[in-house]
């Protein structure tokens, strides 16, 4: 009974913290989009390489030789 009554408030909790996470979400990769937006507007292209560089060999996996990158395995010696 108290498994069953768990389970059902579980249930019902899903939903809405399933759509606040994608809204969260949303709002993060809006507001990123727009900083990039205003600093194109204001003439700061090299501040914005430098963080789109440092964002994509921290997140790509072809920079994995690169000890900044989330994929870099230390080799043993």
């Amino acid at each position: 009974m108290y498994m069953k009554k768990m389970f059902t408030k579980l249930g019902d909790l899903t939903a809405p913290v399933a759509v606040g996470i994608v809204l969260c979400w949303m709002c993060f990769a809006l507001s990123f989009q727009l900083y990039f937006c205003v600093g194109m507007a204001l003439d700061q292209e090299e501040k914005l390489r430098v963080v789109s560089n440092e964002l994509t060999v921290r997140i790509d996996g072809n920079f994995a030789d690169d000890p900044r990158s989330w994929w870099y395995e230390e080799t043993e010696k």
